[in-house]
């Protein structure tokens, strides 16, 4: 082809897009018997007098097109016509197969890259609560401190990593992803491993970075010891108050934003009630995550603050 041939962009229109794009439209062959008189033809190949176009049809759509040019005007009959039309169909069921294919093997490695994910995600979040609770025990020890720091560093450049070699080799593209959740540090806190289980799972099919743990005291220790865009906690713990824990929680992530989660359990220490008379303006999630609330909740924009009236002035 030529360089500009190369270079030019065609669509599926029957009118100034060449005879590709006259096949592509119609889904009809085309034979072209003398490129200096067809008004369709666009120069492709240098020297062309003749050429045959053929659709790529599978399952009644047009998935391509075939075409073979000769420098000899009339190089091409009706029965050339024929025998190309059987070739695009069976290439057409090639692609078709090689699109399965493809599909399997992304099905099959996406489905081990969740299995080591999850099995590695827990134990690892494990590991980061039990270092983040001894440095918050260890302060006046600085030098120990330095050595647990090194071991969240150590722990969550694992984590990375595994995620990384899971996009680069199943390459993800979920359909609908909200952008703005990509690279997004979310710490989930709740003692239900099934909904640690299933944070990790919605939120890192969504490009977010996840932790997690099971008590409050740990995930406020992680909370201090990392940098979190956001905090997922469950209004109810066993080793402490729904309403302490949220209350330290906005302490420790004054740059994020911290949303209450609940279940079917009742709130016995009205956390949410208190939580609002602190400011808290987002909903309660309710588990188990249903991933538009959840993903909005991680999203939406803080409320606008209250316009201030200014006090009317008595006329003298």
């Amino acid at each position: 082809m030529t360089p500009e041939a190369a270079r030019r962009e065609l669509y599926a229109r029957t009118e100034g897009n060449g005879v590709t794009g006259y096949v592509a439209a119609t889904g009809e062959p085309y034979l072209c018997a003398d490129t200096t008189r067809d008004p369709h033809f666009i120069e492709g190949s240098a020297g062309a007098r003749s050429s045959m176009t053929v659709p790529i049809v599978y399952h009644d759509e047009v998935i391509g097109t075939f075409n073979v040019e000769s420098p000899q005007p009339n190089a091409f009959g009706t029965e050339d016509l024929q025998f190309t039309e059987l070739f695009a169909r069976e290439l057409a069921r090639s692609l078709h197969t090689l699109n399965l294919l493809d599909a399997q093997e992304q099905c099959t490695v996406t489905g081990v890259i969740e299995h080591v994910n999850r099995d590695i995600a827990l134990p690892a979040d494990d590991l980061l609560a039990v270092a983040s609770g001894l440095i918050e025990k260890l302060r006046d020890r600085p030098e120990v401190v330095d050595q647990l720091r090194r071991v969240l560093t150590d722990a969550r450049k694992i984590k990375l990593a595994v995620k990384h070699i899971g996009g680069e080799v199943s390459k993800p593209a979920a359909l609908g992803a909200e952008p703005k959740l990509e690279g997004m540090r979310v710490l989930v806190i709740d003692v239900d491993e099934r909904i640690r289980k299933s944070a990790h799972a919605i939120l890192e099919r969504s490009g977010c970075v996840v932790e997690t743990t099971a008590s409050a005291a740990e995930g406020i220790a992680m909370a201090k010891s990392g940098t979190y865009d956001a905090v997922l906690v469950s209004v109810k713990h066993k080793d402490m108050g729904g309403t302490a824990a949220y209350l330290a929680l906005v302490q420790a992530v004054p740059l994020g934003r911290v949303i209450l989660t609940q279940g079917f359990e009742y709130d016995g220490g009205h956390t949410v009630v208190n939580a609002r008379r602190e400011g808290y303006w987002l909903p309660v999630l309710f588990k188990p995550f249903q991933e538009p609330n959840l993903f909005k909740a991680l999203t939406c924009p803080p409320p606008s603050p209250p316009a201030k009236v200014e006090p009317a002035v008595a006329a003298s």
